[in-house]
Parts: structure tokens; sequence; C-alpha cells
């Protein structure tokens, strides 16, 4: 009985514990937050980051494009992820992600390259390719 009172105890201690570091790390998170001004919720479709000056990338062995992140808006802007999609006629063939590792501010240029490694630079057939910011992480509120 003795053990089995014990293991309860222990089993409650635990679950009191748990639930300290779970609203202990949430008010650290709020806190840093509020600190930093940053949020770690990322944006769909961030209004003002538009997708510039792109082509694909010649003598290559994967699908590459490379261009420019302009932010023309009035947010800055964090990590934004440019989405890749190549399409044979109609039919999308394949969709690839790249991460712009920077702050964009507004007015401000960041160069970009998105390579889809399963994807042949010289495809057999013809192609077109197109080019979004697909979300970012907005950090002035």
């Amino acid at each position: 009985m003795k053990t089995f009172f014990a293991s309860l105890l222990g089993s409650a201690v635990g679950v009191v514990v748990l639930g300290l570091l779970v609203v202990g790390g949430s008010a650290l998170l709020a806190e840093a937050t509020e600190n930093t001004g940053k949020s770690s919720s990322r944006i769909d479709n961030p209004p003002g980051l538009q997708a510039v000056d792109h082509d694909q990338v010649r003598n290559v062995d994967s699908f590459s494009v490379r261009g420019t992140v302009v932010n023309v808006g009035s947010a800055t802007w964090d990590y934004p992820d440019v989405t890749l999609r190549i399409f044979a006629g109609e039919v999308q063939v394949n969709e690839c992600r790249g991460l712009v590792p920077d702050t964009i501010s507004p007015g401000s240029r960041h160069p970009f390259q998105v390579t889809c490694e399963d994807t042949a630079a010289d495809l057999p057939f013809p192609v077109r390719y197109q080019i979004a910011i697909s979300e970012a992480t907005r950090i002035d509120g």
C-alpha cells in the first residue's frame, strides 16, 4: 500500500513540475517576445515582399532559380520563404522552397536562390516556373 501511495505521490509531483515548466516556459517566451518585439508566428503571403529579377540558373545539375526579394511595403520581415513551382504545360511537376536568411526592412533588396534537388536543370520537355514569397515572420508588430 505504501508503494502505491508513493507512486501516486511521485506521479502527482511529476505532473505539477511539468505544469510549472510549461507555464514558466510560456511566460519566458512571452517576455522574450515582448522585449524583442519579435513574434514566432509565420504569415502567409506577406504583403510588400516581392520576388523580382529572377531567372533560371544555367550550367547546374538541378533546376535552380536565382533572384532578388524586395520589400516594397512598410513592415519589416524575417526569414521569408521563397517557393518555386515548376510546370510542364499546365501540370505542376515540382515545388521547392528556399529561405532568405535575413531581415528584410522596407526598401531593402536581398538575393535568393531556390534549388529543386530532385529536378534536372535540363528537362527533355519545355517547362515554366513561378516564384512566390510564401511566408515570413513580421518583426515590427
